[in-house]
């Protein structure tokens, strides 16, 4: 029985000896394929595996976030044109941010779908670390402003008709219960959804 000899040869030394044995086992191989090539499939030398090609370098950009600030209310334009927003940027010893103000029109989740795509980052709460990314915009990447948030207000006329039509929809309908924004939430919902009545 073949018994395999391991020689414990570590460091610069220990890789000239594997160089050297496979480059013995590679000849010896050869010889072999020379003299029985009729088995040739037998004793084929393993072929390496193709390697995946490196992933391709992106080039980012990176802005202050009044620049980010310009292309959030060009979006805010473009998607929401019967809304007028309020973009204001600010700079503190950690970053800066990129806040987004309005009054009724879309709901605030609406906004934040569009306002997501300019984020150059998030806060990871379970490392206590902010991770750096970049978001594209037009084909290019862009790291601007480290927060971007937006705070939705509703008028007191706007907010009364949601109060009233919450009140004809849900009979245990009261003001100070802790149900209040969620009834709020799904009449508007109703209600952006055209659907006229809205009574249970």
């Amino acid at each position: 029985m073949a018994q395999i000899i391991r020689f414990p040869i570590g460091g610069r030394e220990g890789i000239q000896v594997k160089q050297e044995v496979r480059e013995i086992a590679s000849a010896l191989l050869s010889a072999l394929i020379a003299e029985y090539p009729s088995h040739q499939p037998l004793i084929q030398q393993p072929q390496p595996q193709p390697q995946p090609a490196p992933a391709p370098k992106r080039k980012v950009i990176y802005e202050r976030a009044k620049e980010t600030a310009v292309k959030i209310r060009k979006a805010m334009k473009k998607e929401f044109p019967g809304t007028k927003f309020s973009v204001r940027t600010a700079e503190f010893s950690m970053g800066n941010s990129v806040d987004v103000d309005w009054t009724d029109g879309p709901t605030s989740r609406e906004v934040d779908t569009i306002l997501d795509r300019f984020k150059s980052g998030s806060f990871d709460g379970m490392t206590d670390s902010y991770e750096y990314s970049a978001y594209e915009y037009e084909g290019k990447f862009y790291s601007g402003a480290k927060y971007v948030s937006g705070q939705r207000r509703l008028s007191p006329e706007y907010r009364r008709h949601l109060e009233d039509l919450a009140a004809a929809k849900f009979g245990d309908y009261n003001k100070d219960d802790h149900r209040y924004f969620r009834w709020i939430n799904e009449v508007e919902v109703l209600l952006k959804s055209n659907i006229t009545s809205v009574s249970g």
